[in-house]
């Protein structure tokens, strides 16, 4: 993906996603929050720490629609070989992805040099 053609809109990524990993360098740079439904189902099964943090925040999900993404969740982004059906981050102001029956999105809200870096970086096919 070339930087000059990242603009304000909503892009699909057009490769098959398998952990949440790719959302590292987001969540250290942005204050995002996890909002909205979450399903995720393991291909095998899921790790103990990674079932901790999923059922977290599906109860903070369900108690206040969002989530604040912190170090005590950085195992949840490092699970591999997991099923995403639902998903959403965003930081409220710059980007919103989102994942919707498996396919996913990723919505400019906020041009900054900081998140066109960030996409181009990760050699997303949008």
């Amino acid at each position: 993906m070339k930087e000059e053609a990242l603009s304000l809109k909503s892009y699909k990524i057009e490769q098959e996603i398998k952990s949440l990993n790719f959302l590292t360098p987001f969540i250290e740079l942005f204050d995002t929050y996890i909002y909205g439904d979450l399903e995720i189902d393991p291909f095998s099964k899921f790790t103990t720490e990674f079932q901790s943090n999923y059922w977290y925040i599906q109860y903070h999900l369900l108690k206040d629609k969002k989530v604040y993404v912190d170090d005590t969740l950085q195992s949840f982004f490092k699970e591999e070989n997991i099923n995403i059906i639902w998903f959403q981050i965003t930081d409220e102001n710059t980007f919103k992805i989102r994942c919707v029956d498996g396919i996913w999105f990723v919505e400019v809200l906020k041009l900054t040099n900081q998140l066109v870096c960030i996409i181009s970086s990760l050699d997303l096919k949008i």
